[in-house]
């Protein structure tokens, strides 16, 4: 199963670019494998079509929290959003 494909930016009023990238790491093994060990080229191919509509800021954040899985990745958001007051 190949993770390229078109790259149609979606946004949803009630979902965000990255519960979209957490969901998709989710439910699909090799999304989250490339996310982990190489994120910028998770977030450059999108999955299934659809690239993650993520502001600058968050972009970074997830291209700095060198998680190893994605309990800790998502621990890691959480907490660096928390601090940040989002």
């Amino acid at each position: 199963m190949s993770i390229i494909g078109p790259h149609v930016p979606v946004r949803s009023k009630n979902d965000s670019g990255l519960n979209r990238l957490l969901s998709a790491a989710v439910i699909n093994r090799e999304f989250r494998k490339l996310l982990l060990s190489k994120p910028d080229d998770a977030l450059a191919l999108g999955y299934k079509g659809e690239r993650f509509c993520l502001e600058q800021e968050e972009r970074e954040l997830i291209l700095s929290l060198q998680a190893k899985t994605l309990p800790d990745l998502a621990f890691r958001l959480a907490k660096a959003r928390q601090e940040a007051g989002r």
